[in-house]
């Protein structure tokens, strides 16, 4: 293992730090964007039930669920968390934003990649990836 970096005096915490709540921040507003909006619509299948009239379908599965419907997971150190049951996922990868020189590759395919409704394990399988 690399020696740990230690505190960026310009930021007061350390770069990954930063550019983490930079990555998390510009997520946040992501899924307010137009692109994500269209993804959750094209998902979207007439379904009447009661007073709810639509689905989500996962374009990998296929299964259905409820637009605002949580999932309880369990997360690496045992917790369990609620999540969303599905997940709006680019279909080509948006990068790592590590430095202030990726910041426009990282926003651009964030923001205006392609882009598809995954449920939460099949978003998982194809991430591989344990909540925290």
């Amino acid at each position: 293992m690399g020696k740990r970096k230690g505190i960026n005096p310009l930021f007061g915490m350390t770069d990954a730090a930063f550019f983490g709540k930079i990555r998390a921040d510009l997520r946040k507003r992501w899924m307010y964007s137009e692109a994500y909006k269209q993804a959750v619509s094209r998902a979207k299948i007439p379904y009447k039930e009661g007073r709810k009239q639509f689905k989500i379908q996962c374009s990998g599965c296929g299964a259905l669920s409820d637009i605002r419907e949580k999932i309880a997971v369990t997360t690496a150190k045992g917790k369990i968390k609620a999540v969303v049951a599905y997940q709006v996922d680019h279909i080509a990868e948006c990068g790592s934003l590590n430095c202030f020189a990726d910041m426009g590759s990282f926003t651009e395919k964030l923001f205006t990649g392609r882009q598809e409704v995954l449920c939460y394990n099949c978003h998982q399988t194809k991430h591989r990836t344990i909540p925290e």
